[in-house]
């Protein structure tokens, strides 16, 4: 996975949410990185919008 690839949310809320990977962070504590994924569309949540969130790796899938 690599900066700007297309990614689809797997596994995770929101499910099947599609976006761009605009940031990693590595960080020793994590037992695996941190993917930022800004979405096509924001999603909300109890009246909250969120224009991206982040994910593990593992929850995402490359399209």
């Amino acid at each position: 996975m690599q900066l700007s690839d297309r990614v689809q949310v797997i596994d995770q809320w929101p499910k099947g949410a599609k976006g761009k990977v605009t940031q990693f962070v590595h960080d020793r504590s994590y037992a695996e990185s941190l993917v930022k994924v800004v979405f096509d569309r924001p999603h909300r949540l109890k009246g909250t919008s969120y224009p991206s969130s982040w994910y593990k790796p593992s929850k995402l899938q490359r399209i």
